[in-house]
């Protein structure tokens, strides 16, 4: 837990301490402006909310297996764009029906600090979060145990139509509670510290105002626990090719997309669909 909040106070005290930027070659800014820009879904952008702008972002992932994974995110400056906070909400659903389990997951609560901006040669967001029990770690929607998350998300604008964006992460929670059974059969709750780690990469294509086509790819890499309460290594990856498009209303910008991801859990497979929205209102 410590680790992770001394690398985000370095690396946001690395921008503190820089001066005001000009516009850079090679720079975002340089390409000139784009329609749409928070582009991604599995990846975080290195973008914080102007003020008055507030954005509300779903994504419900309906898998192969049935499980549904439904999450809702708001965003908002806290005094312009370079402070942001944030928090997130989840709801799961595991198990096919008739026999499905339905619940509500841990909320996120988070924090984004602007260390470069679009006016750099690269885009540099550090997040740190506080992740709280509200799942039910009995039925597997939580991990029962306070959580702390670094994410670092950098973007890139390569050209006037491509974009990348690179994440990098960890997750550690203390004490997560396991409900397992010991050598007897006997029902026993295990506590122990789980440690994740995160990357990923985007590439962004603009083929036309207002719509965007996308691959991301994502590593995951946890621990979890087994029957015995051991602790095994978990690899994870996802690879999902979407499309997004961008409409707007007033002072609305609504932007939905879908996803086709595939996943890597010992194999490749079909991950389902994923269905993205944003609705990004300004207030000022």
């Amino acid at each position: 837990m410590i680790r992770i909040a001394l690398i985000f106070v370095l690396v946001s005290l690395t921008g503190m301490t820089k001066a005001q930027s000009s516009l850079k070659k090679g720079s975002y800014a340089s390409y000139g402006p784009m329609t749409l820009e928070d582009n991604s879904v599995f990846l975080e952008e290195a973008f914080n909310q102007g003020m008055g702008v507030i954005q509300y972002i779903s994504t419900f992932w309906m898998k192969r297996n049935g499980e549904i994974d439904f999450s809702f995110t708001q965003e908002i400056p806290i005094t312009d764009k370079k402070h942001q906070f944030s928090y997130t909400l989840n709801y799961l659903q595991r198990g096919s029906n008739p026999m499905s389990t339905h619940g509500f997951g841990d909320l996120s609560l988070g924090y984004r600090y602007q260390v470069m901006d679009e006016n750099d040669w690269i885009m540099v967001i550090p997040r740190l979060s506080i992740i709280l029990p509200t799942g039910s770690s009995v039925l597997g929607f939580g991990n029962g145990a306070v959580g702390v998350q670094g994410n670092l998300a950098m973007t890139k604008r390569l050209s006037r139509k491509v974009v990348t964006h690179y994440n990098l992460g960890a997750t550690e929670f203390i004490k997560s509670k396991y409900y397992g059974s010991a050598a007897d059969g006997e029902k026993v709750i295990y506590k122990k510290n789980l440690f994740q780690k995160n990357a990923g990469v985007s590439f962004v294509w603009h083929p036309a105002p207002g719509a965007n086509l996308l691959l991301e790819y994502v590593a995951l890499f946890e621990q979890e626990f087994q029957q015995n309460g051991s602790i095994e290594k978990r690899m994870q990856l996802i690879f999902n090719p979407a499309v997004r498009f961008s409409m707007r209303l007033g002072n609305v910008q609504v932007v939905p997309g879908i996803g086709l991801p595939l996943v890597y859990d010992r194999a490749w497979e079909s991950g389902g669909m994923l269905v993205y929205l944003s609705v990004e209102t300004n207030y000022q």
